[in-house]
Parts: C-alpha cells; sequence; structure tokens
C-alpha cells in the first residue's frame, strides 16, 4: 500500500488555519470582555428603580429582652444570642448551660439571658 503525503499547498495551509482560529478566538475574548466591562459599567451607573420610603414613626418599637433565669440582683449578666435551630448552640444547651446554671446561676452570681437570634 502506498502512503499519500500531503502536497506542499495542503502543508502550508494547515499552519494558516490554526492561525486564523487562533486569531478568532482571541478576538471573541476580547468582544466578551468589553462587553461584560460594558455591561457592569451601565448596571452600576443606573438610577435605582425604587423609592425607598420613610419609616413610619408611630409603629411600636420591638423590644425583645429575651429570657432570663437567675436573680435579678445578681451583679454581673451574661446574655447569650442563640438560634433554636443552631447545632452549637444545642451544644452548649446540653452540655455547658447546666454547669453554669448550677455554679453561677443558682448562687447568684449571675443573671442569664437568652435572646432569640435566627440565623
Amino acid at each position: 500500500m502506498v502512503k499519500s503525503t500531503p502536497s506542499k499547498g495542503k502543508r502550508r495551509e494547515q499552519p494558516r488555519r490554526a492561525k486564523n482560529s487562533t486569531r478568532i478566538f482571541y478576538l471573541a475574548l476580547v468582544v466578551v470582555a468589553v462587553a461584560g466591562i460594558g455591561a457592569l459599567s451601565w448596571m452600576t451607573r443606573r438610577p435605582a428603580d425604587r423609592e425607598v420610603s420613610p419609616i413610619d414613626s408611630t409603629l411600636p418599637k420591638v423590644q425583645s429582652n429575651g429570657y432570663m433565669i437567675g436573680s435579678a440582683s445578681a451583679p454581673l449578666e451574661v446574655i447569650e444570642f442563640g438560634d433554636f435551630e443552631c447545632p452549637q448552640c444545642a451544644r452548649f444547651a446540653t452540655l455547658t448551660e447546666p454547669d453554669v446554671r448550677t455554679r453561677l446561676v443558682d448562687k447568684g452570681i449571675i443573671r442569664f439571658r437568652y435572646i432569640d437570634f435566627p440565623l
């Protein structure tokens, strides 16, 4: 069997095709980059679509004092901001808090306040 070798003209076309496809790739890359920069610039410079309404001052203020255990006259107050669904908060409540209650709260050294702070 005789192998045919490409002619000299075809060998020259292959590097040209590779060069052209590389140029097209880089040109497309530049076009996408310029379009992206233009879109970002347009998005940051356009005015806000919504107006902010003022807060109604007649609404009652929300006060969350949480739940407190211990004497109100204790010299120190420990405040825990926790979440009922937080695994670390649950671990604290089951492992550490009972010890804190017996050593500090029950003896009147501290009062312990829990405030729900959902994450």
